[in-house]
């Protein structure tokens, strides 16, 4: 799925068109603030909940292009697709999910089967 990073004015990353922006730099699950603009969506709200949960360290925080740009993994989220990572951005290669990133998606479709049923 094509997906395009939305940025305020203040050239802040915000979010996918579509989707939830989250990043790993250094063992930290990164995702932006959106206290001024963009949607904190469901699965965002589940993603943050979880990584909590299992231990991970998490930042809501003021993102800029380049940290994306400099980050281990990234990730999108929705509704309907849950975690997707990113395999490309701007022409550059991504790295994967890392052992980090796996270890939430594993406990998000977990989670996500149980709610199911």
């Amino acid at each position: 799925t094509d997906e395009a990073l939305l940025m305020d004015f203040s050239d802040r990353v915000i979010s996918g068109t579509m989707s939830n922006l989250f990043f790993l730099k250094e063992n930290t699950l990164v995702t932006p603030q959106l206290d001024r603009c963009g949607i904190c969506g469901t699965m965002r709200a589940e993603v943050l909940e979880l990584a909590a949960q299992i231990g991970i360290k998490t930042a809501v925080t003021n993102v800029s292009l380049e940290m994306v740009y400099d980050a281990d993994a990234i990730f999108m989220t929705n509704s309907v697709w849950g975690m997707r990572p990113v395999a490309q951005m701007a022409h550059r290669h991504c790295k994967g999910l890392g052992k980090i990133g796996e270890t939430l998606r594993e406990a998000l479709e977990l989670n996500l089967s149980r709610s199911q049923g």
